[in-house]
């Protein structure tokens, strides 16, 4: 997954169907239609894959400790589409998620340029004050 710049969310892919349970088995496979429920969701076609676009970019980048990561959705991937769902929404709970959605989307908009922070606060210096006690 090195190299990743942009999320896959491929909607018309043939999606592999996969085996799962030993007594009665059921082929299953990803489905597309959970790229709306779960925003994140990255799908390796090459491995029949899912990722965690965010989570992943924000390790790349050095954004998240490693102690907090979740390998099923960063660098092993997951495929057990039998309990998708489910492992969805608790891979979005906890803190690896969170602390990369903090870190890698949302802070970045929250927080002013440096170089914007300084320009404004020059141009306060310079305002004329009316207070003058000369």
């Amino acid at each position: 997954m090195e190299g990743l710049t942009c999320i896959n969310q491929p909607v018309h892919f043939k999606y592999p169907k996969r085996s799962f349970g030993k007594k009665n088995p059921e082929l299953r496979s990803f489905n597309p239609s959970w790229f709306k429920s779960y925003p994140w969701l990255h799908y390796d076609e090459a491995n029949d894959l899912a990722f965690c676009f965010t989570c992943m970019a924000a390790a790349k980048e050095g954004k998240i400790s490693n102690s907090k990561i979740d390998g099923s959705f960063l660098s092993a991937g997951f495929s057990n589409w039998k309990d998708a769902t489910s492992k969805f929404r608790k891979h979005q709970d906890p803190d690896c998620h969170e602390e990369a959605v903090e870190r890698k989307l949302k802070l970045p908009r929250e927080t002013k340029d440096i170089g914007e922070v300084l320009s404004a606060a020059r141009s306060e210096e310079k305002k004329p004050t009316t207070d003058s006690k000369c």
